[in-house]
């Protein structure tokens, strides 16, 4: 089953009932904090901005935000904006923009 979360508390209940598939779709302006177990598939939509934390997983589209820290993972497409720090690892699409830090790894498409 798919959850869509715009706010960090549905973000935070929807991870602790164990739900496998989250969609992010935040108002502009509201950051959310993001530690998922690894076999949770988190996309941020729209204007939403994350902050993914120590090994959660990520797919940003539209014009998404995300800031990765620690092993995390995004996948950026459309106009998403990563910027990764500590071991993340970021693949980029379409007219992303990333920043890396540290001993982060991006693949550039498109």
């Amino acid at each position: 089953m798919t959850t869509t979360c715009t706010s960090q508390a549905e973000l935070e209940a929807a991870i602790a009932a164990g739900e496998s598939d989250i969609i992010i779709n935040s108002p502009a302006g509201v950051w959310l904090d993001l530690r998922t177990p690894k076999a949770t598939r988190v996309t941020a939509w729209g204007s939403s901005t994350v902050t993914a934390r120590d090994s959660s997983t990520v797919t940003a589209r539209d014009s998404s935000t995300v800031t990765a820290w620690g092993s995390s993972t995004v996948h950026a497409w459309d106009s998403s904006t990563v910027t990764a720090r500590d071991s993340s690892t970021v693949t980029a699409r379409d007219s992303s923009t990333v920043t890396a830090r540290d001993s982060s790894t991006v693949t550039a498409r498109d």
